[in-house]
């Protein structure tokens, strides 16, 4: 298998140097202390149908993987089979020929 030779782009010291100022220019905000902030309480009942969705929807993928899977198994055993198969046809056809 090859692999595909990827120029990685390099960036020089001054085009780093611009890029670190304009980004610092950005946090001109003072951070506040955490206990100056307040914290918005949500009741547990707010998110009770968030975590259900989230459970129902592991238990349909649980479901949906078992499907999956059983297809999968199915489909190995006939490529097994039709391997066999062509094998024994493969050496019918050279005894015959012989």
């Amino acid at each position: 298998m090859r692999r595909r030779n990827r120029k990685s782009s390099t960036i020089s010291m001054r085009e780093l140097r611009k890029l670190v100022l304009e980004e610092t220019e950005k946090l001109t905000g003072e951070l506040e202390d955490v206990e100056d902030v307040e914290a918005d309480e949500v009741e547990a009942d707010g998110y009770a149908d968030t975590l259900a969705s989230d459970i129902d929807m592991y238990k349909a993928m649980q479901i949906e993987s078992k499907r999956i899977n059983k297809q999968y198994r199915k489909l190995v055993r006939e490529a097994r089979k039709v391997r066999r198969n062509k094998q024994l046809a493969k050496k019918r056809i050279l005894r015959k020929l012989k």
